[in-house]
């Protein structure tokens, strides 16, 4: 037999792939079951207002409405949309500060009220019969306006707009100190733009309770069991009586989409009827959260020597009318400027401030483009000013393996290395001697190396949990609670499993989707999937495997340690000829007609204690016109180290994916809130993602040089990575080839001829 990988490392099919392209598999949005009454929202017209008298006497007698709910119907619980305060992160760190209906309008947008009818036209005209007396307030729009003295207060009991401010745990050394004696000092802002993630599934939750109570839930998520302690808290029922269910997710990018469903149970509740909302892509935007607005001061201090010996950063972050994740998003971005390079002395600061926009949250990357932008930006000025190459001055600072990368060490040594190669890919010496003026025309590259995680330990919990079980056929049955987001984690799973097993990838299959009947899964989040579920998949299928060896040396009178798998097979190793098939072993344990018959079964849990960090670089080749301010990114070229790469497609796909999410995120996409409060970009018509046609030659390679590790057969992540270097690669490049600095995002031409002019 031989040592060779049979599945790891193999470009294999997507699971369910042909399924999705011809449309045979049913996401949450396409679940219209028999009998559902039809949810819609009360939105507050105004940006800020104090609810004086909702009359809703009219709604409630309107003939087919069953059910109309406001602030007073609904739990007095407080929440937080992202808090998962029984597993990670400390409670006093998330603010509880929103209502599942709220009891004023803190946005243009707010959900103040919901109604169930039995049919659209019912429910709309309903809606039309709520009768509003409105205390229009004062508001406030811009964080640096909102924490002035006179800022009109969104939250009565704070006692001004800020919520938050912390510091880094990681902060050490004398920072003021080394600034006031360093050789060189660099520092400069930007302030990044509100991306909105869209997925093209619609945002739907279908939500019933049957004869005896349970709850049943269906909406597209990436942490079930997440919604279900939310739930059950929230309308005071045990966990294990309440079934949330999402087989196939349109994706998973952070976007926050919790507030759907208590409204949705509120409504089937008060009911008693099944109730389904689906969100018009205008109230996704509002309702859903956006990528957090940052208004970020860097500063880096070096010696004559190019030497880094200390760094700040200070994060005022515009959380909208709800704190949601303010915490949770900082500390990775605080973590991702002190964690790639050696910074003896660093301090980070974050201030969180209420405005009165839709909130924003996590996104892709978490925090870490962010981060990286101006991290990045402040080596290329150091380098200018030091008079040393900036591939060069990143190098002597880069970390080492054994040195932590934020709360845990780096496990190889791979940055240098990843950045050398993809500055030889890129053609790096030759396009520094390239003339850069062309007329109006000027040519810049610019680069950015980065550093992602590999799941959230130590400061979030990640662990996971699978029934593995043999069945009569000789198959192996896989039930976990987690959907499918679309990025084929199945597969990459299965083709794990598939190697540590010996049996063939055809040979698995998967029953998820559904929080009944599965062991708890902390769900998707933190690039946790290859490393955290394949390290679950690996750990299973290894006990899976040992407990047949054991089972079937009787049958072959041998000893266990004599036996192995390969290719669904069980056979002697000193006499592979002596062998029966998986399928054949499984009929003689489980018919066993001479004595008791046995079922395989493994129930594996993994948590993680470690998490690698993957790395990687970005160059960026652009054109820019300075008569118009038009950009053209002519190229985008990342080498990533995600240790192994399980399914190279897959890989690939989820760098391509990053990267043109990244695109958007440097070039153009913002939700575009106006003085008024009023998101403008609001649907696909006017809010603009990257299509094929807008997004410049992508050449992504994969480093898999020094694969060992924790992960499974070395495997790291992927995920978010090619989202978090790619604005500062774009805007990098821009400086070089213009010589200014866009301060804040997205990067567009109005943006470069200001820029321009203020030189």
């Amino acid at each position: 037999m031989s040592k060779e990988f049979s599945y790891v490392g193999k470009r294999m099919p997507f699971i369910a792939a042909e399924e999705k392209v011809t449309g045979k598999v049913k996401y949450t949005s396409d679940e219209y079951l028999k009998g559902a009454y039809f949810g819609k929202l009360l939105l507050s017209p105004h940006t800020h207002a104090r609810i004086k008298s909702i009359d809703t006497s009219k709604a409630r007698a309107l003939p087919g409405v069953v059910s109309v709910v406001t602030f007073e119907d609904a739990p007095k619980i407080r929440i937080n949309t992202s808090i998962q305060k029984w597993m990670h992160h400390h409670p006093s760190l998330d603010l509880e500060d929103m209502y599942i209906i709220g009891d004023k309008a803190r946005f243009k947008g707010e959900i103040l009220g919901a109604v169930a009818a039995i049919d659209e036209k019912t429910a709309d005209e309903a809606l039309n019969l709520i009768e509003v007396d409105y205390e229009v307030l004062p508001f406030v729009i811009d964080p640096l306006d909102a924490i002035k003295p006179d800022a009109p207060l969104i939250h009565e009991d704070h006692a001004s707009n800020v919520s938050q401010e912390w510091d880094f745990p990681a902060n050490r050394g004398d920072v003021d100190a080394v600034f006031a004696e360093a050789d060189v000092v660099v520092s400069d802002h930007v302030r990044t733009s509100r991306q909105m993630v869209m997925p093209l599934e619609p945002l739907t939750c279908t939500a019933w309770f049957d004869a005896g109570g349970d709850l049943s839930v269906i909406t597209s998520n990436q942490r079930p069991f997440t919604i279900r302690k939310q739930l059950a808290e929230l309308f005071e029922m045990p966990e294990g009586s309440i079934n949330i269910m999402c087989k196939y997710a349109g994706g998973f990018f952070g976007e926050g989409n919790w507030p759907i469903v208590p409204v949705t149970v509120l409504l089937a509740k008060k009911s008693g009827k099944m109730v389904r909302i689906e969100y018009p892509r205008e109230t996704f935007v509002l309702e859903t959260c956006s990528r957090e607005v940052y208004d970020v001061e860097g500063k880096l201090a070096f010696s004559k020597e190019g030497k880094l010996l200390a760094g700040s950063i200070d994060l005022l972050v515009n959380s909208g009318a709800y704190f949601n994740r303010s915490n949770a998003t900082t500390g990775p971005t605080m973590g991702a400027f002190q964690g790639q390079y050696r910074m003896p002395a660093s301090k980070g600061r974050m201030k969180a401030v209420y405005t009165n926009t839709p909130m924003t949250g996590g996104s892709r990357g978490y925090g870490g483009p962010q981060a990286t932008l101006i991290l990045e930006h402040l080596f290329d000025l150091a380098a200018e000013k030091l008079g040393i190459d900036q591939i060069e001055l990143r190098c002597m600072n880069m970390k080492r393996m054994g040195e932590y990368a934020i709360q845990l060490p780096f496990e190889t040594e791979t940055q240098e290395k990843v950045l050398r190669l993809a500055a030889e890919k890129f053609c790096y010496e030759e396009k520094k001697k390239r003339v850069k003026e062309d007329g109006a025309l000027r040519r810049g590259m610019g680069m950015s190396s980065y550093m992602d995680v590999s799941g959230g330990q130590p400061g979030e919990m990640m662990d996971r949990h699978c029934v593995m079980n043999l069945e009569e056929d000789g198959t192996i049955v896989i039930t976990q609670g987690h959907p499918d987001g679309g990025m084929n984690l199945l597969g990459t799973c299965t083709q794990i499993a598939a190697e540590t097993l010996g049996m063939r990838f055809e040979d698995f299959r998967h029953v998820h989707g559904e929080t009944k009947g599965a062991l708890y899964d902390m769900g998707y989040g933190a690039n946790s999937g290859t490393y955290v579920m394949g390290n679950l998949y690996h750990k299973g299928a290894a006990e899976m495997k040992e407990k047949i060896l054991e089972r079937a040396a009787a049958l072959f009178e041998c000893e266990a340690g004599e036996l192995d798998i390969a290719d669904s097979k069980i056979f002697v190793k000193s006499d592979p000829a002596k062998c029966m098939t998986v399928k054949e072993y499984a009929e003689k344990t489980v018919y066993n007609h001479s004595g008791a018959s046995h079922y395989v079964t493994v129930r594996a849990s993994f948590c993680p204690t470690e998490n690698p960090a993957a790395v990687g670089t970005v160059f960026a080749d652009v054109t820019v016109d300075t008569e118009t301010g038009e950009i053209k990114v002519e190229k985008l070229l990342i080498v990533h180290d995600c240790g192994r790469a399980i399914n190279p497609m897959g890989v690939e796909g989820q760098l391509q994916g990053a990267m043109t999410h990244g695109f958007g995120y440097a070039m153009f996409e913002d939700l575009a809130v106006d003085a008024k409060g009023t998101v403008r970009a609001n649907n696909f018509n006017k809010y603009k993602i990257p299509t094929t046609l807008d997004m410049p030659e992508l050449d992504v390679n994969i480093f898999e040089e020094e694969p060992p590790g924790s992960g499974p057969y070395g495997a790291k992540a992927a995920g978010m990575c090619g989202t978090v270097g790619l604005a500062s690669a774009i805007s990098n490049a821009l400086y070089d080839a213009t010589g200014v600095w866009l301060n804040e995002m997205p990067f567009t031409p109005e943006r470069v001829l200001a820029a321009l002019k203020s030189r």
